[in-house]
Parts: C-alpha cells; structure tokens; sequence
C-alpha cells in the first residue's frame, strides 16, 4: 500500500492565501509603477516650466537694462531701419535676421542666446532643420525664439522710413502706461509640419478684428490660432511683463487686452479693439 500524503488543511489555505497575497502585491506595485511614471513625468513639465520662468526672468531683466541704455526707449519687436548686424564671431546678419529683437536685444547679452530665447526644445527643433554653423541658422533662431514678444503694443514695429505702427496705441517707454504690459510669453510656430516651441512675435486677442479663436485651448491646437501664443505647460503660459515681473497664465487669462495695450488699461476694456 502506497502511503498517500496529503497537505493538512490549514497549510493548503495558507498556499492559497499566498497566492492572492501576491497577486494583489502585484497588482499595487503596477499602480504605483504608473503612478510614479505620471509623477516622473509631471515632475518633467514642472521641469520645464521652472527652467522657462527662470529664462523670462533673464530676458525681461535684459530687455528693461536696454532701456535703461536707451533713454528709456523700449526696444522694438520689428526695426527695419536695422540694415546689418555682425556678430562676435565676425559673422554679418542682415534682412528680417536682425529686423526682428532677437538679435538685437542679444547685443545685451553677447549674443549668447541659450537659456533665454534658445531654450531645449526649440533649440533642439532649429538645429535639427538648420544646424548651428549653417547659413540660415540665426534667421530660423529670429523666427522662432522660445518668447514671442508683443510687437504691436510694447517697444513697437518700426519701418525703414521710421514710421511707427499703430503710434497711437503702441507703448513705447514706461511713462506711457498705467499697468504692466505684456512684453514676452511662451510661443510656438509651425516649421512646414512641424510644431516649433517659438516665433518671434504675438499677436493680442484682439487688434482692428478678433484674432484668437473662441474655443479653449488644448495640446493639439495650433497656436497660431491663439497669436502664436503656446500654453505648453498644462495649459499654462510663461509671460513677463514690463514691471519686470513674470507671471504663469492661461490662455482665458491672456484674453484680456487690458494685459496687451495702454488704451485697453486705460479704458479698463477687456475687449478692447483699435478704432
């Protein structure tokens, strides 16, 4: 007779309890695995931003010490009347390449334009399309910076003949505000298919018509259709502003042309248009 052995009963539960032990052991190790990669990955954006913010402090710092150096004057989105500029490196820029403030605002930086208007990703998206050393690289760099800067209402575009656009509405020193104006915020561009994180110039909500659309902003949105603007970080936009603060806000929150224009603070409308 063969001796059969079988497992005392309490011994066999204990097997099966094991088993769901790990089971659900395994089950919440997956949960917080995922957690911990949303977490990492926030934590990434929030990354980002805090190295954005830091590069807006940099650059509106830079912008009021120009105007300190000036007079006063704040310096112009657009400056047709700029003809060249050469850089340290013995380089010479010309056309829309130095037109436009990159460049020119640069002079106050030595040229050194990383950690301000040349963040990681855009960076990044210009060098792959035109590596540094190439001869379109500083104008991809004065198309797309990492800032857009709001031309119409703050320092101004200037043609070559020195007519300023939009005279009347336009700020142009400290003295003629009321409240801070928006200076620079976060802004993307298209680069043929692709999405660059930057263009050199904002357009506000509103100028002689509506320019933003009316629906709310979300990841997929062109942001062309909110003036180049780019709520990248969960829906939020770094900005400086000409009190040389700066300041996390939202596509809703930059509706507001008060935040854009002189004329729209001064007669406290939101929804202000030029005649």
């Amino acid at each position: 007779m063969h001796a059969t052995h079988r497992f005392p009963r309490h011994r066999v539960a204990q097997r099966a309890f094991t088993l769901v032990e790990t089971l659900v052991t395994t089950a919440v190790v997956v949960i917080v695995v995922t957690m911990s990669m949303a977490g990492f990955d926030k934590a990434l954006k929030n990354r980002r931003c805090l190295k954005e913010t830091a590069a807006a402090h940099k650059l509106i710092i830079t912008y009021l010490t120009a105007a300190t150096d000036n007079d006063g004057q704040w310096l112009a989105g657009m400056d047709g009347r700029v003809k060249s500029i050469t850089l340290p490196s013995g380089k010479t820029i010309n056309g829309h390449t130095c037109n436009r403030f990159p460049y020119r605002l640069g002079a106050y930086m030595e040229y050194n334009l990383d950690g301000t208007l040349l963040l990681k990703e855009n960076s990044r998206q210009i060098e792959k399309s035109t590596p540094r050393g190439s001869g379109m690289y500083e104008y991809m760099v004065s198309t797309f910076p990492a800032f857009g800067m709001n031309v119409n209402f703050v320092g101004g575009s200037i043609d070559e003949s020195n007519r300023l656009e939009y005279a009347e509405d336009c700020a142009t020193r400290a003295a003629q505000t009321e409240s801070p104006l928006l200076v620079f915020a976060s802004a993307g561009g298209q680069l043929g298919n692709v999405r660059v994180d930057g263009f050199n110039v904002l357009s506000p909500p509103h100028l002689k018509v509506a320019n933003w659309i009316p629906t709310p902003w979300t990841t997929k949105t062109n942001p062309a259709l909110y003036g180049s603007v780019d709520a990248r970080h969960d829906g939020i936009a770094v900005c400086a502003y000409t009190d040389g603060s700066v300041r996390l806000q939202t596509i809703e929150e930059l509706r507001d042309m008060r935040l854009w224009s002189k004329n729209a603070a001064a007669q406290n409308d939101p929804n202000y248009m030029i005649p």
